[in-house]
């Protein structure tokens, strides 16, 4: 194999991969419930008057 080849396929598969990181942590159960406090949090200081 040539090392171009091999070099594009590392390259392909590293981005890939990183892709697949990223979704699991913004499909993961954990940081859901984090954006779902925040989001509480954020609409009652909006809502509270000043």
């Amino acid at each position: 194999m040539s090392p171009a080849l091999s070099l594009t396929i590392g390259i392909v598969l590293a981005l890939a991969g990183f892709g697949m990181l990223i979704f699991a942590f913004s499909s993961s159960p954990m940081f859901k419930k984090n954006r779902e406090k925040l989001r509480k949090k954020r609409a009652e200081q909006e809502n509270r008057p000043s």
